[in-house]
């Protein structure tokens, strides 16, 4: 904090971090602003200067002088009102707010139901310089939402969505190549009947492992069977239910695959209540690989995809609109445990 000419302590302004840098009011908005134009010393002086006198820049100011609102938006469509029990979409906003809050963004989020811009109210209200979305819901429904905040006109980021136009970005999980991983290695273990556990409610992931599923298995064998279930949910009880119904009425399979890993870990639990071993008797696969699969036993063979970093992806295109990214794809690798 700067001192006042009659010695109380006042917050500190621009001028203030230019005088203690000895530089002028352009060059501190240069630096705060991540302009290159900046010798790396002038740079560093600066920083030391804002960090000693507690320099926080306003955001109306920053505002009118760059014609920014040093937002971004983040809009979620998702039916279950448990947003944030989805460790994916808590990772991706902490990729997202990270990066922004590096860049001097601040992270505005917006919750809905629906695809209707009509009934999500926020961004009606707040101006943003960007907007990324990540929504539930088939291609019908997410062209429906490209279209309608294309209305908006700012730069758009679609995270998890099959690309939908060329005038805005899409960043995605390999989740077709994860898929294909999971089968190679379930096949390889003499798998010749897999379960796979999906949703009822579309996510884009979803689809496009259970297109690599069914593609990997067969083209390794015409042998291997692949049957699906839909649970209501992806919550353990609406897992287990929908799993311990077909378990009822149809033969057990070599191998069940949760669609995530918190639906594999619900019915690896589900079949050893019924006395089943695993891997012995019948072997379990996720995707994710959520933190939880380090707290069961036998630890969930899954796939490793940093959704943190499809968060901070995000971001970056957001900020950097110009360097428009169509479907970039972040790699994945297979994570072998004791479930196989």
């Amino acid at each position: 904090m700067a001192k006042s000419r009659t010695g109380t302590t006042k917050r500190a302004a621009l001028s203030d971090v230019a005088a203690e840098a000895g530089v002028s009011v352009m060059t501190v908005s240069n630096v705060i602003n991540n302009k290159e134009i900046v010798r790396s010393q002038t740079r560093e002086r600066v920083i030391k200067a804002i960090n000693k006198l507690g320099y926080v820049p306003t955001q109306a100011g920053r505002s009118l002088r760059t014609n920014k609102q040093w937002a971004v938006g983040f809009l979620l469509i998702d039916d279950n009102a448990r947003y944030f029990n989805d460790p994916l979409n808590a990772e991706i906003i902490a990729g997202l707010s990270d990066r922004l809050n590096r860049a001097g963004f601040s992270l505005v989020v917006e919750l809905g139901k629906s695809h209707s811009l009509q009934k999500i109210n926020g961004f009606h209200r707040r101006l943003v310089d960007a907007l990324v979305i990540l929504s539930s819901g088939d291609a019908a429904n997410i062209a429906k939402l490209e279209k309608a905040t294309a209305n908006l006109d700012v730069p758009r980021v679609f995270i998890q969505a099959a690309p939908v136009s060329k005038s805005v970005s899409t960043i995605n999980l390999s989740d077709y190549e994860s898929a294909m991983l999971i089968a190679d290695h379930l096949a390889a273990r003499g798998v010749t009947s897999a379960l796979v556990i999906d949703t009822k409610l579309q996510w884009h992931a979803f689809s496009e492992r259970k297109r690599g599923l069914k593609k990997g298995f067969a083209a390794i064998s015409k042998e291997i069977q692949m049957s699906t279930i839909k649970s209501t949910s992806e919550g353990y009880e609406d897992t287990r239910e929908a799993l311990e119904l077909y378990l009822d009425k149809n033969p057990t399979p070599d191998a069940v695959v949760g669609l995530n890993d918190y639906m594999a870990i619900a019915a690896m639990q589900c079949l050893q209540e019924r006395g089943l071993r695993i891997p012995q008797d019948i072997k379990i696969t996720g995707f994710n690989s959520a933190e939880l699969i380090n707290y069961v036993t036998p630890r969930l063979t899954t796939v490793h995809g940093s959704p943190f970093d499809v968060g901070a992806a995000a971001a970056e295109a957001a900020i950097n609109p110009e360097q428009k990214i169509v479907n970039h794809r972040l790699p994945v690798a297979l994570v072998r445990g004791d479930t196989t």
